[in-house]
C-alpha cells in the first residue's frame, strides 16, 4: 500500500544542504591533514613579509570552515521548515536500484553512504566502512612505525586507506544492492513495508 511519502524525494532539502556541509568539512580536514593547521604566528616566523601562498592557504581554509557552518545552519532551518509541512528529513524509496549506479556511487565519498541509504542499510554499512577503516589505521601505524617510528605516515594513510577501501565499498554496496532488488523480482514492491529497516 502506497504511503503519502512515496511522492517524496529520497533526500530532502535540508538534507541535502547537511551533505553540502560536510562534504567541505571533509576537503577541509583533508588540507589540514596533508598541508597543517595555519596560524599567524607560523607567518610571521618564516619571514618579516606576509607569506602569500600561506595566506592565500589561511583565507582557503576560513572560507570553507565558514561555508560549512553556514550549510549546517540553513540545513537546521530548512529541516524545521520541512517538519512542519511533513517532510521527512529522508526516506529511501521501496524500488529497485541501478546496479551500475550504485557501483559508481560506492567509490565516491559520501555518495557511496548515499547508495547505502538508498537499499536501507546505511547504518550496517557505516559500521563496516569504520570497522575496516580502523583496522587498516592500525596496520598502517604498526607498519610505518618499525619500518621507520620518527616517520610522519600522513598523507601516505589516507592514500593507502582509499586503495584498500575502495574495493570493499564496491563490493558490500553491490551485494547490498543484489540482495535489495531480488526481493522486487517476484512481488509487487507495495507489498514491502516502507518502514522497515534492515
Amino acid at each position: 500500500m502506497n504511503t503519502s511519502f512515496d511522492s517524496q524525494p529520497i533526500l530532502s532539502r535540508s538534507a541535502k544542504i547537511l551533505i553540502m556541509g560536510f562534504v567541505l568539512y571533509s576537503i577541509l580536514g583533508y588540507f589540514v591533514i596533508i598541508f597543517g593547521t595555519p596560524s599567524l604566528m607560523e607567518i610571521t616566523k618564516k619571514s618579516e613579509s606576509p607569506n602569500f601562498d600561506f595566506i592565500f592557504y589561511s583565507l582557503f581554509i576560513v572560507i570553507v570552515f565558514i561555508a560549512g557552518i553556514i550549510c549546517l545552519l540553513i540545513s537546521g532551518m530548512v529541516y524545521l521548515v520541512d517538519k512542519k509541512k511533513g517532510i521527512r528529513f529522508a526516506f529511501p524509496k521501496n524500488e529497485q536500484v541501478n546496479i551500475k549506479h550504485q557501483t559508481i556511487y560506492s567509490v565516491i565519498p559520501f555518495l557511496d553512504m548515499y547508495a547505502a541509504f538508498k537499499v536501507k542499510k546505511f547504518w550496517i554499512y557505516v559500521g563496516i566502512i569504520y570497522a575496516t577503516g580502523f583496522i587498516i589505521y592500525q596496520i598502517e601505524e604498526s607498519f610505518f612505525s618499525i619500518i621507520n617510528p620518527d616517520s610522519i605516515i600522513y598523507p601516505y594513510s589516507v592514500i593507502i586507506y582509499h586503495i584498500i577501501n575502495i574495493p570493499v565499498s564496491m563490493f558490500i554496496i553491490r551485494k547490498f544492492s543484489e540482495k535489495w532488488n531480488r526481493q522486487y523480482d517476484n512481488r509487487d514492491s507495495d507489498l514491502i513495508p516502507t518502514d522497515k529497516w534492515n
